[in-house]
């Protein structure tokens, strides 16, 4: 593995900070990250840094973002707090299987696919066909409604969605799916393909 940004602003250095227009942002450090996609795949994978988990400044939205787009990105899982003073909600984040399984998934570093403004998707096609999905409000103060398009993964007609977050099948879905996510936080999930 190779590091493709400087570090995110921890506990160490005031507080971590999800999206910022300074360096040293969750967000600003994937954005990063996500330019070096091409170059990642199997025997080599990019660092964006260690996750700023656990008490760091994060709500669990944020976090819940942050794991997300590390899983999706296929970047290393490394805490950088100490896991002994985890919350229940932040243990369950970082110790939800079917997230990892996303991250450890070999085929490619997940990316950036759609922006329109605050709202952004990304996107990881799995060994098995299937996609692990991020819809993402990075707007501080505003719900957005995020809508994937089937052909956004150059898919069509109906796909099964599965929350990864809450370990559900959410339904069977025709062409795109919406929905409204609330500020700072984002859905994470998993595209049934056939």
């Amino acid at each position: 593995m190779g590091r493709t940004t400087g570090d995110i602003k921890s506990i160490q250095t005031g507080g971590a900070v999800f999206d910022n227009e300074k360096n040293n942002s969750v967000m600003t450090v994937a954005v990063k990250n996500n330019a070096f996609a091409k170059y990642a795949k199997p025997g080599y994978w990019n660092d964006p840094d260690m996750l700023v988990t656990g008490n760091q400044g994060l709500t669990v939205e944020e976090q819940k973002a942050h794991f997300a787009l590390w899983c999706i990105m296929t970047a290393p899982l490394i805490l950088g707090n100490d896991p002994r003073n985890m919350s229940d909600d932040e243990k369950k984040i970082i110790l939800n299987k079917e997230a990892i399984a996303i991250n450890q998934d070999p085929t490619e570093q997940g990316r950036r696919i759609k922006v329109e403004g605050k709202a952004e998707i990304w996107a990881k096609k799995l060994a098995n066909g299937n996609y692990a999905v991020l819809l993402l409000n990075r707007d501080a103060g505003e719900n957005k409604e995020i809508t994937l398009d089937w052909t956004d993964l150059d898919l069509k007609g109906n796909k099964k969605i599965r929350d990864v977050y809450e370990q559900k099948d959410i339904g069977t879905y025709k062409n795109k799916f919406s929905k409204t996510v609330a500020p700072h936080a984002s859905l994470f999930l998993m595209i049934t393909s056939k």
